[in-house]
């Protein structure tokens, strides 16, 4: 994995190695309900709708979160 690896469940990491790197910043947020016992935190996506990297506060993993805004940045160079 590359250094700002990217939150990954067993769901979509038998996908990974298939997706390019703009294909996993184009994949859909990830979103799902956080359970009693979640760790809530923020995470950073990038956005189709916006093109940039967007902030939120949740509990979700998938193949579009990262750890801090320069992980989406430096993975996801394609906004404007």
């Amino acid at each position: 994995f590359k250094s700002c690896d990217t939150y990954l469940t067993h769901e979509s990491l038998k996908y990974f190695c298939n997706f390019s790197a703009e294909e996993q910043c184009r994949a859909p947020r990830p979103t799902a309900s956080c359970g009693s016992n979640a760790s809530l935190r923020y995470i950073y996506f990038f956005s189709n709708h916006t093109n940039q990297c967007e902030r939120e506060f949740g509990c979700t993993k998938g193949m579009n979160s990262f750890e801090d805004r320069i992980c989406c940045l430096t993975e996801c160079p394609y906004g404007e």
